[in-house]
C-alpha cells in the first residue's frame, strides 16, 4: 500500500490553500500532496483528547506504508515509533506531535472542514501530527546518526497525554524531545527557534467568592461578590506587572 492509498481514502478533495512547496520542504510533489492530504484528512475527521481512535489507526498505517517496523501503542491512543540511525551509540532523541482536538464547532467553510459536529482541530494538531510523520518520512530516507523516536501524543489539550506517555515507560532512554506548534503570525514554510522559552504551558485554577445576599436598597447589608470579583479581575492583571521578573513573559487570563 502506498502512502497516499494510506491516508487519502476518505480525503476531501485537495485544493491549495496553504499548500507548501516541494523545492522548499525537499520532498518531491507527490510526498507534499501526501501530507497535505493527510493533515486535511486529519482534520475533516477530529476526535476529542483521549478518543482518537481513528486518528491513532491511521496514522498507524500511515508508519507502516512507509516501512517503519518497530511501532507501539501507549498511553490508549498515542504512538511510539522508532526509525534506526547509523549508529547505536549515539543519544536517542524524540520528535512529538500531539493528535487530539477541541470541543469547538467549526464555521471556516472549508472543503475539508470538520465533519464531526462540535468538535474541531482548532489548535493544530492536525498539521503537528502530519508533520512529525514528514520527519519520519525524511529520516527512513536520510537516517539521524541515532535512532529517533517518533511520538505521536494523545489527550494534550486535557493534559494528560504526556504523562501517560512517560509513565509508560516508552520514553526511558531519551535524551531530548523536539516539538513544535504552529503559529499564523509565520509565514508557512518557516521554523522559529530562539535560546530560552519560545512558547509556555498553562495552568488553570478558580478562585471561588462566597457573598451574602440582600435587597437592592439596602446594599450596606449584603457581602456582596460582584464588588470582589470585580477588583480581583484587576488586580490579577498586575501578576505579570508587579510579581513577576519583566525578563520573563507571563501571562494572567480571566
Amino acid at each position: 500500500m502506498s502512502l497516499l492509498d494510506a491516508i487519502a481514502g476518505d480525503a476531501p478533495s485537495r485544493d491549495t490553500l496553504f499548500a507548501p512547496s516541494a523545492a522548499k520542504s525537499g520532498f518531491t510533489d507527490a510526498d507534499v500532496q501526501a501530507l497535505l492530504s493527510l493533515r486535511r484528512t486529519l482534520h475533516h475527521f477530529p476526535e476529542l483528547s483521549s478518543e482518537e481512535h481513528q486518528t491513532s489507526a491511521r496514522l498507524i498505517a500511515t508508519l507502516q506504508s512507509l516501512g517503519v517496523a518497530e511501532i507501539e501503542r501507549v498511553a490508549g491512543t498515542g504512538i511510539v515509533a522508532r526509525i534506526p540511525g547509523q549508529h547505536a551509540d549515539v543519544p536517542l532523541i524524540a520528535l512529538r506531535g500531539d493528535i487530539d482536538a477541541l470541543p469547538i464547532t467549526e464555521q471556516t467553510g472549508l472543503s475539508f472542514a470538520s465533519s464531526v459536529p462540535g468538535v474541531m482541530h482548532a489548535c493544530g494538531h492536525d498539521v503537528h501530527a502530519s508533520w512529525t510523520i514528514g520527519a519520519a518520512m525524511s529520516l527512513l530516507r536520510e537516517p539521524a546518526e541515532g535512532d529517533v523516536l517518533i511520538v505521536l501524543q494523545p489527550a494534550e489539550e486535557i493534559g494528560a497525554g504526556a504523562r501517560a506517555i512517560l509513565d509508560s515507560g516508552a520514553l526511558d532512554g531519551v535524551a531530548a524531545i523536539f516539538g513544535a506548534h504552529v503559529d499564523r503570525r509565520f509565514v508557512v514554510g518557516e521554523v522559529i527557534a530562539e535560546a530560552g522559552p519560545l512558547a509556555a504551558s498553562a495552568d488553570s485554577f478558580t478562585i471561588t467568592l462566597h457573598g451574602r445576599g440582600a435587597h437592592g436598597a439596602r446594599p450596606h447589608e449584603a457581602a456582596d461578590p460582584i464588588v470582589a470579583a470585580a477588583a480581583g479581575i484587576t488586580a490579577l492583571q498586575t501578576l505579570g506587572a508587579r510579581r513577576i521578573d519583566p525578563a520573563r513573559p507571563a501571562d494572567c487570563t480571566v
